[in-house]
């Protein structure tokens, strides 16, 4: 049974904007968490052994989520009391910073556990703001009548495509927006990647 297509969002230039720039910031926050660890690891094992590397790259993960731990009531209300978008650019702009450091760092060959460990810390801060901001800003760029569309497109099928049990944890059930008589359809069933 087909899902209705959803594509028409997409026809609002804001939106299909801001749904390339989500997966582009995704993108980009993934590859510089893979750099950091990745740089973190290769200094520590030019004077440790490898489970002692291993262990300094498990801290940097944890540098990465205490941010997260201990400030993510306040990337929520600043993205409640600030207008999003200065929120989400804000945070970009200091996630790129810390893109330019990393690699300057690397090119000038200062880096060192401590100014690694810091750019994780700060990237992880990033985090805390940059995802509230975001998610909040689709309702505002889209008619109310796609809203729905647009936060599927943006949240819930991409959580689904990276875990199959989540619409049924979540208690969310499907059905065929035509046709199909109104029978409940197995997400499993579903080629997430083919859903648009």
């Amino acid at each position: 049974m087909p899902l209705a297509p959803s594509l028409r969002v997409f026809r609002h230039r804001p939106y299909a904007l801001y749904w390339v720039m989500r997966q582009l910031l995704s993108g980009s926050r993934q590859m510089q968490s893979v750099a950091i660890g990745w740089q973190v690891y290769d200094l520590a094992r030019q004077t440790r052994s490898v489970e002692e590397s291993a262990f300094i790259l498990g801290l940097v993960g944890l540098a990465q989520f205490l941010p997260v731990l201990l400030l993510s009531l306040v990337g929520g209300q600043a993205a409640d009391r600030f207008d999003r978008r200065y929120v989400a650019a804000f945070a970009i702009a200091t996630d790129f910073t810390i893109a330019l450091g990393l690699g300057y760092s690397t090119w000038s060959g200062v880096r060192s556990l401590p100014l690694l460990f810091g750019f994780a810390a700060l990237h992880g801060a990033v985090r805390v703001f940059v995802g509230p901001a975001v998610s909040a800003i689709a309702p505002n760029i889209v008619p109310a009548r796609l809203i729905p569309r647009a936060i599927a497109l943006a949240e819930v099928i991409p959580a689904q495509i990276r875990d199959p049990a989540y619409l049924a944890r979540a208690g969310i059930r499907v059905f065929p927006a035509r046709g199909g008589g109104g029978r409940e359809i197995d997400p499993a069933t579903i080629d997430w990647d083919k859903v648009s």
